[in-house]
């Protein structure tokens, strides 16, 4: 493919196209979406992205200054493919799968274990971490995937910035191993401890928080924020006011 033109829904490369709206067409096809003018330019300046273009798509009626290649679809296709409305030419990228976290080797920075689901959640964490400095974030079973087009957008393009490690195991299953802090309602105050940024900071599923075997393991240590008149924080909120303490605090 150099350049062609799609106007049937039924065409093949459309309908792969609209697998990568879906956590499980992402997975499969090893590809993803980039939407959005400003994100679309970040990446094309990018000199060093673990990430490989592989085409760009437009509408019939746009033109986009590239020499890859491109697909052009029909105005009705590339609205269905344009989920966030962007209007803008988009980018089909590849990437190789995330490598698996060993638990047994000590992190040399915060790791962030994130079970969690929303992408515009995921997005936001993974903007956090940063901002924050976190070595790399670590999906979980119950973990959205972070190259959907909605985390990539809420994350303000920050997934394509940090390294992204998995697991197979659900949240439930994670091993406590080595220097682990886990945010809990229950756990001593933030505030009144000091947490190396070489450790691993693990998250509770969104509404659910830990799970009750985690929350009475002694070697996973709990830290907690202080809040008033409000019932618990979201779990990004929280997670990134502990990422900036770690990050002023830790040396």
């Amino acid at each position: 493919m150099n350049h062609i033109e799609i106007r049937s829904k039924d065409n093949p490369s459309f309908r792969k196209l609209k697998r990568l709206l879906t956590s499980k067409g992402i997975h499969e096809e090893k590809q993803f979406l980039i939407m959005g003018e400003k994100l679309v330019h970040e990446f094309l300046a990018e000199k060093n992205s673990p990430y490989k273009l592989q085409f760009a798509v437009c509408s019939v009626d746009t033109t986009f200054p590239l020499n890859s290649r491109s697909m052009k679809l029909g105005n009705d296709l590339f609205d269905e493919l344009d989920v966030l409305n962007t209007r803008h030419p988009m980018l089909v990228c590849s990437f190789e799968d995330f490598p698996e976290v060993n638990w047994n080797i000590s992190p040399h920075g915060l790791q962030i274990v994130a079970p969690i689901s929303d992408p515009k959640n995921m997005g936001s964490l993974l903007r956090s971490a940063v901002g924050f400095g976190a070595e790399s974030v670590i999906l979980t079973r119950e973990s959205a995937h972070p190259l959907l087009p909605t985390c990539i957008k809420s994350s303000a393009g920050a997934i394509l910035k940090i390294p992204i490690l998995q697991t197979p195991r659900s949240i439930k299953d994670v091993p406590i191993i080595g220097d682990n802090w886990a945010l809990d309602m229950d756990g001593v105050e933030l505030t009144k401890t000091q947490i190396s940024k070489k450790s691993r900071l693990i998250l509770g599923e969104e509404g659910l928080g830990l799970p009750d075997h985690m929350k009475a393991d002694t070697k996973l240590k709990k830290v907690s924020i202080a809040i008033k008149n409000i019932e618990s924080l979201n779990v990004v909120i929280s997670a990134s006011i502990a990422m900036w303490y770690i990050n002023q605090t830790e040396k």
